[in-house]
């Protein structure tokens, strides 16, 4: 069975959802302009017409956490062209309702969705080239600029980005990631990276505050890293966050604002618990605080699988605003 038309509604309502906007006209625009900001340092972009229909179907699938490999009701959509059930086919009448819908006359002028298009992205690329650079490194300049022009035309059409969601009739893999960064967030992020870090009082923050962070941008712990649990129970305790690496070794996340003798108790005890109840001696240990000391790390020492990372933080009037993480060497 052909799915296509099916997929086209539920990629339109659930982008109309994800950015706060209800018509179909305004959605379209916007989203054109998201994926514009996106690419907008990709000059081979408007060359290849087959590139440019892949690459806004790369987008798409990104904008809503798709899997890798798609699955409807059943049936696998093929990511290329094919007689039914492909996703090049859906990006064509994306691009043709875009394209050809006529929307309103000005002085007696009737307008196109993409014409009105051509000239909001006008207007937006002057705003992308008055953005003077903050950076040295051309990646954090880059990743600036998309920022501020993401934050842009978020004004410019009141769009609230909501989180991902799980989308009915998908089928996600067990190693699906549904914490992943928003666009706003993964730019955000390169920005805060961009600038030094400033040391801050750790008893400013909560230990959850930094949890939260981690959940949410566990790949600045390592890449290919995905949550599988928070607060995971064992018997006598919680580990704050269980994840597996992309080898599928279990991994466990300890986080702490300064070790202490506690988690030295900890880390033998959630080990064993871990290799007991996943059955497996695949078994990582990372420890996060923003202060170690040496007499409790010559006791974790005798311990070959836990790894250490240190972090420092930027808060404004009290609120975690960017976390930044280093390999700690013991």
């Amino acid at each position: 069975m052909n799915y296509e038309s099916e997929l086209y509604d539920l990629i339109i309502n659930n982008l109309k959802e994800r950015y706060s906007i209800e018509n179909e006209d305004t959605l379209l625009r916007y989203l054109f302009l998201r994926f514009k900001i996106d690419n907008f340092f990709d000059k081979e972009l408007t060359d290849n017409k087959y590139e440019f229909k892949t690459k806004l179907r790369d987008f798409i699938i990104e904008e809503l956490n798709f899997p890798n490999e798609i699955v409807y009701k059943g049936e696998k959509i093929n990511k290329g062209y094919s007689l039914e059930n492909s996703f090049i086919n859906i990006i064509d009448n994306i691009i043709l309702s875009f394209e050809i819908r006529k929307i309103q006359s000005i002085y007696n002028v009737e307008l196109t969705n993409k014409d009105l298009f051509e000239l909001e992205w006008q207007k937006v690329k002057m705003f992308l080239m008055s953005i003077k650079p903050k950076f040295k490194d051309k990646k954090y300049n880059e990743a600036y600029i998309k920022y501020e022009g993401l934050k842009f035309i978020n004004k410019l059409y009141n769009a609230k980005i909501s989180p991902y969601k799980i989308i009915e009739y998908i089928d996600y893999p067990t190693e699906h990631n549904f914490f992943k960064r928003t666009l706003e967030e993964k730019y955000e992020a390169l920005v805060r990276d961009g600038y030094i870090v400033e040391k801050t009082n750790v008893n400013l923050i909560k230990e959850e505050d930094v949890e939260n962070y981690f959940v949410k941008n566990i790949e600045s712990i390592e890449e290919g890293l995905r949550v599988l649990a928070r607060q995971y129970p064992v018997k006598d305790g919680y580990i704050d966050i269980l994840a597996q690496d992309k080898e599928g070794n279990y991994v466990i996340i300890e986080i702490k604002r300064e070790i202490n003798k506690e988690i030295v108790w900890q880390i033998l005890h959630y080990d064993k618990e871990i290799r007991k109840i996943k059955n497996t001696n695949n078994v990582r240990i990372i420890v996060i605080a923003n202060k170690y000391k040496k007499s409790i790390l010559n006791i974790l020492k005798n311990f070959s699988n836990i790894e250490y990372y240190k972090y420092n933080f930027r808060t404004n009037f009290g609120e975690l605003k960017h976390m930044k993480i280093e390999e700690y060497i013991a």
